[in-house]
């Protein structure tokens, strides 16, 4: 697409039957550094000076790596974030879980202390890179135990791992129908999930054996937000994948807080 030429200018990009086209907003799935390289940087640089929404902004997006996560986690790294006043520190603590980064020999020696310790809670261990949101987590304690000490001990893989505290989201009933062939309607607590989706309706492109045939505009193409949907997921399922079966789509019923 064509670069804005200022802030606040349009968003402009090329599409097959469609011409040039302004884009409202720019959605961000994936933000790994070590993937971006300056060129990619230099097309955020550009979404952010236009009048395009970004679906995260940029420095929303860095807050929220993996890496960046931990340090929210613990005074320590909030002291270094000179922005924050003590208030919006103690904000960020109240909410914020303990986190664990294995690449760090202290860090590590602390994550197995809180996990042998603190039988109250549950953790789970992740990859520290983002981005490789398909290897599986682990859970189990044991395993955790050994991979902190592992860590401890300049192990390569181990140290590619972040250890952190279990959410324990409040659940909500969640009414479905169950697979089962007897079963109709069934009511379990779930963690549900809010979101909207939209659909797009677009021109087929130009025939590949004639790319650069002049293809005419279709002025009925659209892209618009169609409606709500929640995702959830029963309360003591650890996996919320929908195409393996733990979670399911809902078409939720909004109403406004106050009814007139």
């Amino acid at each position: 697409g064509a670069p804005p030429r200022g802030r606040g200018e349009p968003l402009l990009l090329s599409l097959p039957g469609l011409g040039e086209t302004e884009v409202a907003v720019c959605y961000f799935r994936l933000c790994a550094w070590e993937r971006y390289g300056l060129e990619g940087w230099a097309v955020r640089e550009a979404v952010a000076e236009s009048r395009a929404v970004e679906v995260p902004s940029a420095a929303a997006h860095l807050a929220a790596l993996k890496r960046a996560q931990v340090e929210w986690s613990s005074k320590r790294g909030l002291d270094r974030l000179a922005a924050l006043d003590d208030d919006d520190k103690a904000a960020v603590l109240r909410v914020a879980l303990p986190q664990f980064a294995l690449d760090d020999p202290a860090s590590a020696l602390r994550a197995q202390s809180a996990v042998s310790i603190d039988q109250t809670r549950l953790f789970v261990a992740k990859p520290a890179r983002d981005g490789l949101g398909a290897r599986p987590h682990v859970f189990d304690r044991a395993t955790l135990i050994q991979m902190a000490t592992r860590a401890c001990a300049n192990d390569a893989d181990a140290r590619g791992w972040i250890v952190q505290a279990c959410a324990k989201p409040a659940p909500k009933p969640s009414i479905l129908l169950d697979a089962a062939p007897d079963s109709l309607v069934v009511s379990r607590p779930s963690v549900p999930e809010l979101g909207l989706f939209a659909v797009a309706l677009l021109p087929p492109a130009p025939p590949a054996s004639r790319p650069n045939r002049a293809h005419p505009r279709r002025t009925d193409a659209a892209a618009t937000v169609v409606g709500h949907l929640v995702r959830s997921k029963h309360v003591d399922t650890r996996d919320g994948g929908l195409a393996k079966g733990f979670a399911v789509l809902d078409s939720p019923l909004l109403l406004p807080t106050r009814l007139s």
